[in-house]
């Protein structure tokens, strides 16, 4: 039996699902379905691995292309691994920068002295 690339494709979302669908959750800026949708329509790149999986897209700032990894889930050093592998995939289409968004893990420490709620942070690397 042979696998369709639509088969396949089902087997990588499901795989990722469990990855990634715990952070939208505590997000609640997207649902599963988004993500989906916007994978099937080009907007966003889903990279799935063995323990975690990443989704990305492309902002195109006036002055800037950026390669924007707005969700990562899973094994953080196989997460790790993959950055020559993206910078380069990011280059070859015109990025010039990286940009990573993330939740804060301290607010809930200082939660009361920020007196505010801070959704995430954001780190960049010019590449």
């Amino acid at each position: 039996m042979t696998v369709s690339s639509d088969q396949k494709q089902a087997q990588i979302l499901t795989h990722s699902r469990k990855f990634i669908e715990p952070i939208l959750k505590q997000l609640k800026t997207h649902l599963w379905e988004d993500i989906v949708w916007g994978i099937e329509n080009g907007y966003f790149f889903l990279y799935s691995f063995e323990n975690s999986a990443l989704v990305c897209e492309f902002i195109n700032y006036p002055r800037l292309k950026a390669l924007n990894i707005f969700l990562a889930g899973g094994d953080l050093k196989e997460l790790k691994s993959i950055q020559p592998d993206l910078i380069k995939w990011a280059k070859e289409n015109g990025a010039s920068r990286i940009e990573i968004r993330g939740r804060l893990g301290w607010l809930k420490t200082f939660r009361n002295e920020l007196d505010s709620d801070k959704t995430y942070i954001q780190i960049s690397k010019d590449i």
